[in-house]
């Protein structure tokens, strides 16, 4: 796939949303090749269409790239989740279904959750790995709380 055009610099808010997202779709990308996060922002900027400079506007690092494609896929799979768990009579096995779906579809995301202790440790600073430990940590309780409901027996964690 050939790079995208390299735009003109954003200005407005909905431009920079738009160029934020244009990054993580680019990282999304990249990391369907290379699970793992192997590529450099040179790379990451080439697949936007941006230069290098501008990934840095946007993103302190490549790891806060990482982690925040992440935290957006994480997102999908927790979304995914409580479709399952809003549907009439849901069960262990949907809830289980939902999860496989998800991650067959977006391979990517166990090789990148695995690696996010490594992420959050390497060049992310304090204020992104603590926005992003907070956002996860919020959504996780909540699910977990309504899949123990539905799994009788479950010990409270």
């Amino acid at each position: 796939m050939p790079p995208a055009p390299v735009l003109r610099r954003a200005r407005l808010p909905e431009d920079k949303s738009q160029r934020r997202a244009a990054i993580l779709r680019a990282a999304e990308g990249l990391l369907r090749r290379a699970p793992m996060g192997a590529f450099s922002v040179d790379d990451l900027a080439r697949r936007a269409g941006l230069a290098k400079g501008t990934v840095y506007l946007y993103f302190g690092s490549r790891e806060e790239v990482l982690l925040a494609v992440h935290a957006r896929r994480a997102k999908q799979l927790f979304d995914a989740l409580e479709r399952a768990l809003e549907a009439p009579a849901p069960s262990a096995q949907s809830v289980a279904r939902a999860t496989v779906r998800f991650l067959r579809s977006h391979p990517e995301f166990l090789p990148l959750a695995a690696g996010c202790r490594s992420i959050l440790e390497n060049n992310v600073g304090t204020e992104a790995a603590l926005a992003y430990k907070l956002a996860l940590g919020a959504r996780l309780a909540s699910l977990c709380a309504r899949i123990a409901a539905l799994l009788a027996g479950l010990a409270p964690a």
